[in-house]
């Protein structure tokens, strides 16, 4: 490969691209990939437990859990930028390889293990062990490996998703238009500058986690309206075109996240209204120059993912010059597996 042909790689839009996709794919080349223990219920392996959660787990609940180690020796744990938030007082110098976490057999309900996982997190969040738990939302997700095949095993607080590494399912809205002068374009949000989790970057028109009892298109319809004042008549016409995964270890723990994503085109006349806290305002991006955008610090990685997809979706990255295509498109469906 000539000196122009590296150029023409290490500038493409799909390599600038990479640095949001590899963030949100951190859990596949972490070396602390392999430390992670299996949680288990009712015999079903549904997440993935960090060293330092598994430890204060068998500290103060052995009576919720079954914790199991390989052997006697212990290891050290590495601690990186990104490994998750714990109180220091928590936090040991070594730790048993653990082999499994199980919810002990007798919380055999919906009811019995919601009720017991409730507690441990009440609990949890009195002491402030984890940074995560400061963000308590009172929104309960599923869990559930698949939640459209399979009977959900109970339900957890939001934040209690990332200390389990239990899935997490959300919606996302792209909305776009096509205009005389501009040609395609896309509304683009930027996050409230209050916001406890990236504030202020620039996200998709409307976005959600999935909470229980709510499938994917209500939670659509629902976020649409709370955060851009879209009423069900106009998204009537969304439609679902498939799903981003991805998994990545931050401060607050494990993310699993499963995200469908809807499309829908509006009028060019129409606009979305800030409607709650969530959005500081919109813009109307013709599709080059979200693009440009796309590649920076200033759009929140998962989001970046979600239009990204759209783009290809759309036909608009040349699969004949874009050097990257093959890996941007395997980069936006990682099966989020269990180590089992």
């Amino acid at each position: 490969m000539d000196n122009c042909e590296m150029t023409t790689r290490d500038k493409s839009f799909g390599k600038l691209m990479m640095k949001h996709i590899e963030k949100c794919n951190n859990f596949y080349t972490s070396c602390r990939r392999q430390l992670y223990t299996p949680f288990i219920v009712a015999d079903k392996p549904v997440g993935l437990i960090s060293p330092e959660v598994v430890y204060i787990l068998n500290k103060y609940y052995s009576d919720v859990f079954n914790i199991s180690v390989h052997h006697t020796d212990q290891i050290q744990i590495p601690r990186m930028d990104n490994s998750i938030s714990v109180q220091s007082d928590e936090l040991i110098t070594m730790y048993p390889r653990y082999k499994s976490v199980n919810l002990r057999p007798e919380f055999d309900s919906f009811e019995s293990r919601t009720a017991v996982l409730k507690r441990v997190f009440d609990d949890l969040r009195q002491r402030r062990i984890f940074r995560v738990l400061d963000g308590w939302r009172d929104e309960k997700y599923y869990v559930t490996e698949d939640l459209m095949a399979e009977e959900p095993l109970c339900k957890i607080e939001r934040t209690a998703a990332t200390l389990l590494g239990t899935k997490r399912y959300g919606t996302h809205l792209v909305a776009y238009t096509n205009t005389d002068n501009k040609g395609l374009c896309l509304w683009v949000a930027r996050r409230s500058y209050q916001k406890s989790t990236t504030p202020g970057l620039l996200d998709n028109v409307a976005a959600g986690g999935l909470p229980a009892g709510l499938t994917p298109t209500q939670c659509m319809f629902k976020e649409a309206l709370e955060e851009a004042y879209i009423p069900a008549d106009i998204m009537n016409n969304a439609i679902c075109t498939g799903c981003v995964s991805f998994c990545y270890e931050d401060y607050r723990g494990l993310i699993r996240d499963v995200d469908w994503i809807y499309d829908i085109e509006v009028n060019p006349e129409w606009q979305p209204a800030v409607n709650d806290n969530e959005v500081h305002e919109f813009y109307l991006m013709p599709v080059d120059e979200l693009k440009t955008k796309l590649v920076t610090d200033e759009f929140k990685s998962d989001s970046a993912l979600i239009f990204l997809d759209f783009i290809i979706r759309r036909g608009l990255l040349d699969p004949d010059k874009e050097p990257y295509f093959l890996k941007l498109i395997n980069s936006l469906h990682n099966p989020l597996l269990l180590l089992t």
